[in-house]
């Protein structure tokens, strides 16, 4: 259980966090819950920035609007069509089946409980929780992805590598209102220190100067 000083640096550090990063939303672009939960499953090993260009650009979600568009999916074709995203042949089985396991044992509705999403073929806790967050305003977990963990060991929330692991330590650390905003916030502070190339620490200690007192 994490001590009271580490909660309450994690609290400052999340009210930081979140003025200087408000919106606190994916960027993946979708229209439709299914669509969600595949633009994430898509978004695995590779950038938003990608899945967005095959999803929008190139219309894969215009010909894809319907958990029955992707359970009906050709699986040759629909490997053609996310080839550029990596991982394409295990990803278009997964979400294939995922979508057929939605229509036979959901009534055609992504469920609302991460046990029964993390049933669904290519779905882990983190994608689970970021579908939640979206399509149901859900939080039953923090997803943790490369930020999150970066970002979260450099701050000593955690020691642990693995994203399981991980997410029990923010979850003891952060309160049960602020789960669903904490990856968001994380994300977007380690892409602007990447982008522009700022020292990981340096960027906090402006934005957040209080969370550095003893």
């Amino acid at each position: 259980m994490a001590g009271n000083k580490i909660k309450k640096r994690a609290e400052v550090i999340y009210k930081c966090l979140r003025n200087r990063y408000p919106a606190g939303k994916t960027v993946l672009k979708y229209s439709t819950p299914v669509q969600m939960l595949v633009a994430t499953v898509l978004s695995a090993q590779t950038t938003d920035k990608k899945v967005n260009q095959i999803t929008q650009d190139e219309g894969l979600f215009k010909k894809y609007r319907t958990v029955n568009d992707f359970a009906d999916a050709k699986l040759k074709t629909f490997e053609k069509e996310i080839r550029p995203l990596g991982f394409y042949k295990q990803k278009a089985k997964n979400i294939i089946s995922a979508a057929r396991v939605i229509r036979r044992d959901f009534g055609g509705k992504i469920p609302k409980n991460i046990d029964k999403l993390i049933l669904l073929p290519g779905v882990g806790r983190k994608t689970a929780n970021i579908v939640l967050n979206h399509v149901y305003n859900i939080a039953e977990g923090i997803a943790v992805d490369t930020h999150v963990r970066q970002v979260s060991r450099r701050l000593g929330f955690t020691q642990e590598n693995n994203p399981d692991k991980i997410e029990q330590d923010l979850m003891d650390i952060f309160p049960k209102k602020c789960w669903r905003y904490v990856n968001y916030a994380m994300v977007d502070y380690n892409r602007e220190v990447s982008k522009n190339r700022i020292d990981k620490d340096a960027l906090l200690k402006q934005i957040c100067p209080q969370a550095f007192k003893n």
